[in-house]
Parts: structure tokens; C-alpha cells; sequence
């Protein structure tokens, strides 16, 4: 998997939809697309949604594509973790290792 740090991560989706709140916060309401493409490989955002909302400390996940000049989009990973929970970019490459499509770029939240 590989670790991504970026800010403002919501200029750079390409494949969801967001409204602006005037807190600053974005919301997402939708997805302009219901698959990435990443290098030929054709993987399913929903797919990995559902398999991190088993997780006991997440409370919300959302999966998108970025762009990646190599491979023409990456996946990346926003997670929002429940209150009082805490958990690392390792912690959660254990979590899907072996059972989601193994090059996640992550980015991690609490609630």
C-alpha cells in the first residue's frame, strides 16, 4: 500500500461529488463513477466501502480514485474512525491485507 499526505484531499477527487459546507467541511453525496481504473486492473470503490464499514472502529469510509501519472488513478482510502477510537495507516493495511486490492493510498480521520 502506499501512504499518501495531501491537503484540502477534496480538490483532487475526480470521481466523487461534494457539497461545501459554510463550516469549511465538505460532504460527500455522490460518486460520478462507480469504478477506477488503475493501471488495467478495474476495481470497485463500493466493494471496499462495505468491507471497511465491517470494521469495529470505523464509522464512515469513503474509497476514490487519484490521479497517478504511471498508472492513470491510484485508489486512495478516507476513514472516519468512531469516538475515542485510534488507529495507524499500519493498523489498517493489516486489516486489508489480503483481502482488498492491495495498493491503497490512505488517508485517516477520527470522528
Amino acid at each position: 500500500m502506499v501512504l499518501v499526505e495531501f491537503e484540502g484531499f477534496l480538490k483532487i477527487i475526480s470521481s466523487d461529488s461534494f457539497v461545501m459546507l459554510e463550516s469549511g467541511h465538505a460532504r460527500i453525496v455522490g460518486r460520478f463513477k462507480d469504478m477506477i481504473i488503475r493501471g488495467g486492473e478495474n476495481i470497485y470503490p463500493r466493494e471496499i466501502e462495505e468491507f471497511l464499514h465491517q470494521h469495529p472502529k470505523i464509522v464512515e469510509a469513503h474509497v476514490f480514485g487519484i490521479p497517478d501519472h504511471r498508472l492513470g488513478e491510484e485508489v486512495a482510502v478516507w476513514v472516519r474512525l468512531k469516538d475515542g477510537e485510534e488507529m495507524t495507516e499500519d493498523d489498517l493495511r493489516q486489516y486489508c491485507k489480503g483481502q482488498v486490492y492491495r495498493n491503497i493510498a490512505l488517508h485517516i480521520t477520527k470522528a
